[in-house]
């Protein structure tokens, strides 16, 4: 399997389509491009398929449904998902075409996308990759010539398995539609889990194999370990029966850690950086949403949680928040042991 190339993994998808929605993505192109013909039967295309990696054919100015093979430690793995490539050509000669794409895939992130659970994003600059990081809006600064974004999966190339590929374009189509439409047609709703409270840590990896530069430069096992962190302190507190974590909030999200007690529900939301400013702010918005959103399980307390000491300026602005607007939030610090450089 490791023989594997990208054309041959393209070619195989181009036959299996037929049998998904993924395989209807011309037809779609017609209507939402107005095209006076099909441009093409198949999902890739020979012009759109090179030794490392797939785009759909007339993918090159879209949001594009991307395959790729891409190598760590040594070994191969393929990846499999969405795409913006904002490098120009030919057929893409300025980037601007693609911005408020850009924008639209932000704004369906932000309200929509329930991702799978190994979905990650990451970028290329200058053909260099970032750190892997949860599914989440573009930040400005990708919003450059030469960048390279990619959200999706990423399995070894031992481990391929095509229709769960196609599912998971399948899965990916209503936000290949509401950005192409230009926000006209509304995204598919998706079906709303309730928050129903269960006790118990939902164990995640918190450290890989990696040397310990590599792994202190993952925000996502940071985040792991701040978690298990989190989970222990609060059962010594609540007791563990009353701490929960990865809680449906019942509006699309999953809350980080959740605290029964008999008055209610206390929402704990962690958030990785140095930065206390940028940690107050990123998680402000999704404790909101978590405890206020319609048909949401609202929330006693609301709890950010972040490595960095709350100092005079943030606990002045958090007090504020209480006093001014009635809000129930708070911060708490949680130390991990090592340095986060």
């Amino acid at each position: 399997m490791d023989s594997t190339t990208i054309p041959q993994v393209a070619e195989q998808l181009n036959r299996r389509a037929e049998g998904y929605e993924i395989g209807k993505l011309q037809q779609l192109r017609v209507k939402l491009k107005k095209l006076r013909r099909l441009p093409s039967r198949k999902l890739f295309h020979s012009a759109t398929i090179a030794d490392d990696w797939a785009f759909h054919y007339g993918g090159r100015a879209e949001l594009q449904f991307n395959i790729g093979m891409e190598q760590s430690d040594g070994k191969k793995y393929i990846r499999h998902g969405v795409a913006f490539s904002l490098e120009p050509s030919q057929t893409l000669p300025s980037i601007d075409l693609l911005l408020p794409k850009m924008r639209l895939f932000n704004e369906f992130l932000r309200t929509e996308f329930n991702a799978p659970a190994d979905f990650k994003m990451w970028h290329f600059r200058k053909g260099v990759r970032s750190d892997s990081h949860p599914p989440g809006p573009l930040s400005h600064e990708l919003f450059q010539t030469g960048i390279f974004v990619f959200m999706g999966a990423l399995v070894p190339v031992g481990e391929l398995d095509l229709d769960r590929i196609l599912r998971d374009f399948d899965l990916l189509l209503p936000l290949y539609t509401f950005v192409e439409s230009g926000g006209e047609l509304p995204p598919v709703k998706v079906a709303r889990t309730p928050f129903v409270f269960h006790s118990g840590n939902r164990a995640k990896n918190a450290w890989t194999g990696a040397s310990l530069p590599e792994r202190q430069l993952s925000i996502e096992l940071r985040h792991n370990a701040l978690q298990a962190t989190l989970y222990s302190e609060l059962c010594d507190e609540y007791g563990q029966e009353n701490i929960g974590t990865e809680i449906r909030n019942g509006c699309g999200g999953r809350i980080d850690a959740v605290a029964r007690t008999d008055e209610g529900y206390v929402f704990f939301e962690i958030k990785v950086g140095r930065s206390l400013q940028s940690c107050i702010r990123e998680a402000i918005g999704q404790l909101l949403e978590y405890s206020y959103w319609p048909g949401a399980q609202s929330a006693i307390e609301l709890v950010i949680v972040g490595e960095a000491a709350l100092d005079k300026d943030g606990g002045k602005y958090l007090e504020t928040l209480k006093n001014s607007l009635k809000l129930p939030i708070n911060y708490r610090q949680i130390c991990l042991g090592g340095d986060m450089s």
